[in-house]
């Protein structure tokens, strides 16, 4: 039985199904040691199948860390979780143990490709990533279109692993849409500085007045943060003529509303704005960096729509519906998929699922294999 060491310096609730799907890959036939750096709460420790360690407010970093040096030096495997903050004795893990570890990158232009600038955070950032790019054995991804940019820009030297964000093999079949409401959902906060929301609100509002016999509903799952007034207005034009065919939450979903709501929907819509920027490092979706809107798409076996720039693996291409950027083409195919839905029971993660377990089993051949 080999050991394996999963390290969370800083631990994000939004990822919980990451963590929970990469140590159930990995525990049964090994054991697996969860090491947490800031916190977690009682509920959250008992969603994972691992030994806990958890640091407390009280303990310094470095003593924490140095007091789990032996489950360091035991290990077969340590896969650490992208870095946000600069630890030096994380560093020093890093340095010393590299050869068996593997870096979990959600980023890549920030970890891999980044730039050297004269600032003194920015250059600190640039060494600290640079040591660990340079040291590590393999880097993990969640997206296997994020692999293929790392892989064929050559911004890492060694091997380049994907697992999901989350675990694919739910059960979840997708349901021919012909019968009952027709639901159109876009998940996650709703932000009109990240996401176009006015497109598909106009276009929505045109369908019900030109198709009043259509039952429809468009779902905005998450929190509004920030529209604009001509959006609050299409909300509410929308709302005047079916009060039915509009959901929107002012507050936090829980989780449990959440999943009933995207197992409800017909369709998924990836509105996203294709490059982001964050500290001068810029990103693009579908490429450097990967969407949640993917990962439930994957998660729920829900058939996607993405606009066409969106780049994304054959993987993934079951499930995809591209739209061009305009009011008429969105338009065009949103009544298409109304009036003629797809053979929804032929889309399926068979194709995704058997990659995954093949890039499983080339991470424990090259750290679990029993060495003579």
């Amino acid at each position: 039985m080999k050991k394996i060491v999963v390290l969370i310096v800083d631990y994000k609730k939004n990822h919980q199904f990451f963590y929970e799907n990469l140590i159930n890959k990995f525990s049964g036939e090994n054991t697996v040691d969860l090491i947490i750096c800031n916190g977690l709460d009682f509920d959250e420790k008992l969603r994972y199948n691992a030994t806990l360690h958890v640091k407390t407010e009280k303990e310094s970093l470095f003593s924490f860390m140095k007091l789990k040096k032996n489950l360091f030096a035991k290990s077969d495997l340590i896969i650490s979780e992208e870095l946000y903050s600069f630890h030096f004795s994380v560093l020093l893990l890093v340095v010393r143990y590299g050869f068996k570890s593997i870096q979990v990158v959600h980023n890549a232009n920030k970890f891999l490709n980044r730039k050297l600038e004269v600032n003194s955070r920015s250059f600190i950032a640039f060494v600290f990533f640079k040591i660990i790019k340079i040291r590590v054995k393999g880097i993990l991804v969640i997206s296997q279109t994020v692999k293929e940019y790392i892989l064929k820009n050559k911004l890492f030297d060694n091997q380049v692993y994907y697992i999901p964000f989350n675990d694919t093999d739910l059960g979840y079949i997708a349901k021919d849409n012909s019968q009952g409401r027709i639901k159109f959902t876009i998940p996650g906060t709703v932000n009109s500085e990240r996401r176009d929301y006015k497109m598909f609100l106009k276009v929505f509002l045109k369908i019900i007045k030109e198709y009043p016999s259509f039952e429809l509903n468009l779902c905005l799952l998450g929190k509004i943060i920030k529209i604009d007034k001509e959006e609050r207005d299409l909300i509410s034009e929308i709302q005047k003529l079916d009060f039915e065919s509009i959901s929107f939450w002012n507050e936090f979903i829980e989780n449990e509303i959440f999943h009933k709501e995207v197992v409800k929907t017909s369709f998924l819509i990836g509105n996203i704005n294709i490059n982001y920027t964050e500290n001068n490092v810029k990103e693009v979706y579908g490429k450097s960096k990967e969407t949640g809107v993917l990962f439930l798409m994957l998660k729920y076996n829900k058939p996607t729509l993405f606009p066409k720039e969106y780049n994304y693996s054959e993987l993934y291409e079951n499930h995809i519906i591209p739209y061009a950027n305009k009011e008429e083409d969105l338009y065009n195919c949103m009544v298409k998929l109304i009036k003629s839905p797809r053979e929804l029971s032929k889309i399926n993660n068979i194709k995704h699922n058997t990659y995954v377990n093949a890039e499983i089993n080339n991470i424990k051949t090259a750290f679990l294999s029993v060495k003579n």
